[in-house]
């Protein structure tokens, strides 16, 4: 079992009893999710298709940007994190309306891992459920992260902030 985890891991909505992670456990894979984004590929032509998850740094629009994929910001908080849709998300909830945020954009990669490290840290010791967002504000933004097997595996801005 993994240092830090008192009980078990699993699925979506599967209880960890006394998750107090390391801020350590943030993975790299994780950063680059949260960031970056991850993405379907044509397989014929290698080229990127559509957005699959995660993508909520400045990283993401830039990489959208690069890649002729469109996206729309429809509303941007005094503390600079932006809510929106990508039409061509694997997910259909992010397609229209708000349902993709993006942190501030002068929010790099190190900020917004810190920012995952510190609503864990926040929330070290409780038990946290797979799947359910735990939150926490960080320098104005109120941040999520979310579980996935035990281990955070995303973290976003919400989209409705203070």
């Amino acid at each position: 079992m993994e240092e830090g985890v008192t009980n078990g891991t699993g699925k979506a909505g599967e209880v960890i009893e006394g998750a107090g992670k390391t801020v350590s456990s943030i993975s790299q894979d994780t950063i680059k999710h949260s960031t970056i984004g991850d993405f379907t590929y044509n397989p014929k032509t290698g080229s990127v298709s559509k957005v699959k998850g995660g993508g909520h740094g400045q990283g993401n629009i830039d990489f959208l940007e690069k890649n002729g994929i469109s996206y729309n910001i429809e509303k941007t908080y005094d503390n600079g994190v932006r809510i929106g849709n990508i039409p061509d998300h694997k997910n259909p909830l992010k397609r229209i309306g708000t349902g993709q945020s993006w942190f501030p954009d002068n929010w790099d990669a190190t900020k917004i891992k810190k920012a995952g490290e510190y609503v864990v840290e926040l929330h070290k010791g409780k038990t946290i459920t797979n799947g359910v967002p735990i939150y926490g504000i960080c320098d104005g933004v109120e941040v999520g992260v979310i579980y996935t097997n035990g281990k955070p595996a995303t973290i976003f801005p919400n989209a409705i902030q203070p």
